[in-house]
């Protein structure tokens, strides 16, 4: 089996930013906010954040691309909470008793979203702003539960929510002044356009409107110049369509036959560099399968040789995608088989490797995917198995990528 490798286990335990002072202090956060930005940890915001920030907290209607793992996440929380937080203290719309629903965040997937609400909640600890979850999946009893006790944002997948909506007659997001669609190039892919059109038919034509995408697929050109945004700003950075500086990349190519010897070599060396490493590398491990069949394939694999695995691929039920979910999260096993259904969006902030078993046939899968690591500071580490057909497709990848 030949290898052309182009990294090595080498140090950088990670960190997003030292020092004694904080970066997010001069862009004028509230002091709530920013107590809660350094609770969360965060030290220095990140391109996307310093491009971002100043843009949506001006009120403008936005745009943002940005890539999973490039902190998109606090770009658009940080101003939902400062919009909030303002209209707290505008004494004409101080009408807390009967006020409704003043912000909403859309998720494609139903994990996005959980991950989003619990960001928020960690993050507004020092402020009274009151987040709940409606996602499908769940009990519609609890979700009407919670949608009494009248809270401020509501972050969602939108087929529930607009299935809610549509359920009941008096609710209303009249209120909204900041509407978020996160991942919106893929909750268009996905088929949730007319979702997204009845919920925001429920929004003041005043309310803010902020879109983050990895993207700009013509569908969401469409989209946006179908109404949804007025005039809106456009946030880019130039490095979206490219991999992290921190991410060590192998290519390991090989015949068909030799691909399962070639995972089972990889995963010995994972083991061995977080032996060597301990306390600085978790071990957690993404592996990325053509289809679910083949993600069960070499789950059963792993399995086999001793190795603590588990799987996510799109048609697994809700109750068990958590479970394996949580399992893979607290270290309990610490490889994950899976399709590309969590190749975006999904926060593990201290995965430490990405292993490609099929090379992805575009670029930009290859770059979504990869995402998973090598974020905030944090050194990671990405190997691709490339069989003989697939060599093209390592062709294009260098040629988007320019090396």
């Amino acid at each position: 089996m030949a290898s052309k490798k182009q990294h090595n286990f080498n140090n950088g335990s990670g960190g997003g930013g030292g020092g004694t002072g904080n970066g997010f202090k001069p862009l004028g956060l509230s002091e709530p906010v920013y107590r809660g930005v350094v609770r969360m940890g965060f030290r220095n915001p990140t391109p996307v954040q310093r491009k971002a920030l100043p843009v949506v907290m001006s009120g403008a209607d936005s745009c943002v691309m940005a890539r999973t793992g490039s902190g998109k996440t606090a770009a658009f929380l940080i101003p939902l909470m400062e919009t909030l937080l303002a209209s707290d203290e505008d004494k004409s719309i101080l009408n807390t008793h009967n006020r409704g629903v003043r912000g909403l965040v859309l998720s494609p997937t139903r994990e996005l979203s959980l991950q989003t609400l619990r960001v928020l909640q960690k993050i507004s600890h020092f402020t009274d702003i009151k987040s709940i979850g409606i996602h499908g999946g769940e009990r519609m009893e609890q979700q009407f539960d919670d949608l009494s006790s009248k809270p401020d944002v509501i972050v969602a997948t939108p087929g529930r929510l607009a299935h809610i909506l549509s359920e009941i007659p008096d609710m209303s997001l009249r209120d909204c002044q900041i509407c978020i669609l996160d991942e919106a190039d893929r909750l268009l892919e996905m088929g949730f356009a007319q979702q997204l059109r009845e919920i925001s038919r429920s929004i003041p034509e005043r309310c803010q409107k902020v879109m983050l995408s990895a993207t700009m697929p013509k569908i969401l050109i469409e989209f946006t110049k179908g109404g949804f945004m007025t005039d809106p700003q456009v946030i880019r950075l130039d490095n979206e369509v490219s991999v992290s500086d921190d991410l060590r990349v192998s290519f390991i190519t090989c015949r068909s036959l030799e691909k399962d010897a070639g995972l089972l070599q990889i995963m010995g060396a994972i083991q061995d560099d977080k032996d060597a490493n301990e306390g600085t590398r978790t071990g957690l491990t993404l592996i990325f399968c053509a289809t679910r069949h083949h993600v069960e394939y070499v789950a059963n694999l792993l399995r086999a040789s001793g190795e603590e695995a588990t799987l996510i691929y799109g048609t697994l039920d809700p109750e068990a995608r958590n479970k394996n979910l949580s399992a893979f999260r607290n270290g309990k096993k610490p490889i994950m088989v899976v399709t590309d259904v969590a190749a975006r969006g999904v926060d593990i902030p201290m995965c430490d490797h990405v292993i490609h078993y099929h090379f992805p046939p575009s670029p930009k899968l290859f770059v979504h995917r990869s995402g998973r690591v090598a974020r905030a500071g944090r050194i990671g580490f990405c190997f691709a198995l490339v069989e003989p057909d697939e060599l093209p497709y390592m062709v294009d990848l260098h040629l988007f990528l320019g090396r």
